[in-house]
């Protein structure tokens, strides 16, 4: 309604997740040396139950909303059977709503009227967000909530590094065991795969002098330390200096379910 798009002020960017990521993590739960200090020590059990309570009654009664008013569900259908057991629903991010970071029968949320009118406050929101993939939508079907998610526990060996790409615990096994495999791989002389991100970002993190590459939801790295070939000379005081990401073509190998960068050249 405004007469320019500069009087509307800046536009916001949001980034967003889709739909479908996965997120590796780990959580402790360990018990206090002095019981004393901490009265009620955190327990994995309720904890989860817990958390299941919480925000499986909020998805309830927001897909009630959505339906009645004509908005898109999110669907749990591939969760049904460990939900509650090894799978937690969560809520995470922007827009999310108040409900989500308050705990039942001690919210106070502050709702603003407007007009002129003092805030008041409720023991619930009175907004609904949602998201939507047009700026203008015609219709409310492709209308989502925002933030909800699955947390999954899944085994973890502690003898093992916990991502796909980290480094591992070594025993004598272990070591004997990837000696054999390296071998292997060496008298068959196979080639590793290796696949063309174009118009992926780098970026460089000078802490660990390492460049990171992400492209459509994955990520490469490469410990470069001082040597800086990998680049291409006419980015080095882009990605070098300023500290800004650039767009370039990048090969890169897949290590487990990580990726290596091997080579990276300008679009």
């Amino acid at each position: 309604d405004r007469e320019t798009r500069a009087a509307t002020g800046p536009q916001q960017i949001f980034e967003v997740i889709e739909s479908g990521s996965v997120f590796e993590g780990a959580i402790n739960i360990n018990v206090p040396e002095k019981p004393v200090v901490i009265k009620t020590v955190i327990k994995e059990e309720p904890l989860f139950a817990a958390l299941n309570h919480h925000y499986k009654t909020l998805f309830d009664q927001e897909m009630l909303t959505v339906k009645d008013c004509g908005f898109g569900r999110i669907s749990l259908n591939a969760f049904q059977d460990p939900l509650g057991k090894s799978c937690f629903l969560v809520r995470l991010g922007r827009h999310s709503g108040a409900e989500a970071v308050t705990i039942e029968k001690n919210r106070d949320i502050k709702i603003m009227q407007g007009g002129g009118r003092p805030d008041k406050k409720l023991p619930y929101s009175t907004t609904l967000w949602l998201a939507s993939e047009s700026a203008r939508p015609t219709s409310g079907d492709g209308l989502i909530p925002f933030g909800w998610a699955v947390l999954e526990v899944v085994p973890f060996d502690s003898t093992k590094g916990l991502f796909s790409g980290s480094s591992e615990r070594k025993t004598k096994s272990d070591v004997t065991e990837k000696q054999t495999v390296i071998q292997t791989e060496t008298a068959a002389k196979k080639e590793p795969e290796r696949i063309t991100w174009s118009g992926a970002t780098i970026t460089y993190s000078p802490g660990n002098k390492t460049l990171i590459a992400t492209f459509h939801n994955k990520k490469a790295e490469l410990q470069i330390g001082d040597d800086r070939s990998t680049v291409p000379v006419a980015l080095h005081k882009t990605v070098f200096e300023k500290r800004k990401g650039v767009r370039v073509a990048v090969v890169v190998e897949p290590i487990g379910n990580a990726f290596r960068i091997v080579t990276c050249t300008e679009n």
